[in-house]
């Protein structure tokens, strides 16, 4: 409202007054205020400086405003100040938010250009950026390129190499990831990569394995979610196991728990596919009863 004031009175703010008023906009959660006050400054003829375009691009790294954040960075790269690693990083991070890998990878590249050298959060914001896309050679090109610069690779970069295997359909270089990665006692694979693994062992063949992880999980202290659930489901019923879907069913039944409604829906199919009427009644029928965990909190 200062600022507006100061507009309407012909009264020409400074650049510690924007910079303020830019400052508060981005506490407030109004990025757009920033980026308009960050152009307001330009058109003043006043260099935002450093700190400011940081703040804002990093602003943008956590949302989807990558066309703005380019945007700013550009006119860094024309009008200055010249930008850092850290607005790299963030403009970076809003590109691989917004699925704009092939944008990332440029901006990635342009550091080394520009004399600066990538640290290891750049090198996984790219691996992150591979994963929607299966593009899992460009994702091991960086992998060994971090493993040249001996930065340690987190287990997040791992799983990533695991499920951009999968989502690229090299099935069998993602199980062979997975299994150093789970044979490694310092390391674990996450929910996600058990999830894809199971897929690609359905794809090679491998369904017992499949089911095999899938079982495996509680003994590793991880969550077998609905989605891991519905996945193994999704499994069984394209290789036509209906024993092993039953199982799964009882197994969660047995220990308190009401499956999703989901997952009795994947499980009648593939009762009904097998000719299993008497099953697909019970499956009707279990779905009716109450959560067995919702009866216990009302009792108590």
């Amino acid at each position: 409202k200062i600022l507006d004031e100061m507009k309407k009175n012909e009264i020409l703010p400074t650049k510690e007054c924007l910079t303020a008023g830019l400052q508060c906009s981005l506490r407030k959660d109004f990025p757009s205020e920033a980026s308009s006050l960050l152009e307001f400054m330009r058109h003043l003829g006043i260099v935002p400086d450093l700190e400011s375009y940081r703040d804002v691009l990093e602003w943008y790294s956590r949302t989807k405003g990558w066309e703005r954040s380019l945007k700013h960075f550009d006119d860094m790269r024309v009008y200055g100040p010249i930008p850092d690693l850290a607005c790299y990083k963030h403009v970076i991070s809003a590109c691989v938010n917004a699925k704009q890998k092939l944008q990332a990878m440029k901006i990635f590249n342009e550091i080394f250009e520009h004399g600066l050298l990538p640290d290891a959060e750049c090198y996984e914001t790219c691996i992150r950026g591979c994963v929607p896309s299966g593009d899992f050679s460009r994702l091991f090109l960086l992998l060994r390129q971090m493993e040249k610069e001996k930065f340690e690779i987190s287990d997040a970069s791992h799983n990533a190499a695991i499920i951009a295997c999968c989502n690229g359909n090299n099935f069998e270089k993602a199980v062979e990831a997975f299994r150093i990665m789970d044979e490694d006692k310092n390391r674990q694979p996450s929910i996600e990569a058990h999830e894809s693994v199971m897929v690609a062992l359905s794809e090679t063949g491998r369904v017992d394995e499949a089911i095999e992880l899938f079982a495996s999980m509680p003994e590793k202290g991880m969550e077998q979610t609905t989605r891991t659930i519905n996945i193994c489901m999704e499994v069984l019923q394209k290789h036509e196991r209906a024993d092993e879907a039953m199982e799964i069913i009882e197994d969660i039944r047995a220990a308190e728990m009401k499956p999703h409604g989901s997952t009795f829906q994947v499980c009648s199919r593939i009762m009904r596919k097998a000719g299993r009427q008497e099953d697909v009644d019970r499956l009707s029928r279990y779905s009716r009863e109450p959560n067995p965990m919702s009866t216990k909190k009302n009792r108590r």
